[in-house]
């Protein structure tokens, strides 16, 4: 017969982590965790997460775990799921997970501590609406909800100019020539960030995207004034925006 923790080990992928909290509503109480611990079944981690002894477990099987037995509001966005979505110039040796919470989300110390395989780019934000804008996507055998490409170029956008490099991603955002402009128009109906909106429909613009006339310009807010985006840069009048040199001087951009 098989226990409570053999019957999780059967119905949930491997290389994720298992949390205390989770395995004691899920039937496996705290002494019962201790003692697979001491035969060598499961392995800690970290205060209140562990693992199935000697198994590797990489980044997505911590982010499964945020997702499905903490409940927490966060994703896989911006530049990581712009690639995971078909969408990339660049193959990285040791990538960027760029994940994406909703306001007063705090990853577990587990998480946060631990040394991955990969570098962990963590934001909290609510400019854009939390319910629309998402697919799963399935790493291996690992599920997880990431951001479609709309919402993964306004995620990216976003941290333009202090993390996000505004050649880095026109470049990429040019390789998006099939977007829903239904989809565009409402998330950008919806954007709540002035700059955002209008560094989109300026980037769009700029590369002549098929879906780019289609939009309804009126409806989408882009405040007002001059905006500096790039200290130093050159100033579009068109735009009000002053932008990186490189994307007024290099024509091949």
């Amino acid at each position: 017969m098989l226990s409570n923790l053999d019957k999780l080990f059967q119905n949930n992928p491997r290389g994720i982590v298992f949390t205390s909290y989770w395995l004691v509503k899920q039937g496996v109480s705290l002494e019962m965790q201790r003692n697979y611990r001491k035969r060598g079944v499961l392995e800690s981690i970290g205060h209140g997460a562990m693992i199935r002894k000697d198994e590797e477990v990489s980044i997505i099987g911590g982010i499964y775990t945020l997702q499905k037995q903490l409940g927490l509001d966060v994703h896989p966005g911006g530049k990581f799921a712009l690639a995971m979505n078909g969408v990339s110039l660049h193959v990285y040796f040791k990538p960027t997970i760029n994940l994406y919470g909703a306001l007063g989300v705090k990853l577990p110390r587990w998480f946060v501590d631990r040394e991955w395989d990969c570098y962990l780019d963590y934001h909290t934000a609510s400019f854009l609406p939390a319910d629309v804008g998402y697919r799963t996507f399935n790493f291996d055998t690992i599920p997880l909800r990431i951001s479609k490409r709309v919402r993964s170029l306004l995620e990216w956008l976003y941290l333009v100019p202090y993390v996000a490099d505004m050649v880095d991603l026109y470049q990429n955002m040019d390789m998006c020539r099939w977007l829903d402009p239904k989809e565009v128009q409402e998330f950008l109906e919806n954007c709540r960030s002035k700059k955002v909106n209008r560094l989109f429909l300026y980037y769009a613009k700029e590369q002549c995207q098929p879906w780019y006339e289609e939009l309804d310009r009126t409806n989408i807010e882009v405040g007002s004034g001059k905006r500096t985006i790039i200290e130093g840069g050159t100033y579009l009048s068109e735009y009000q925006l002053t932008v990186d040199n490189e994307l007024v001087d290099n024509p091949y951009l």
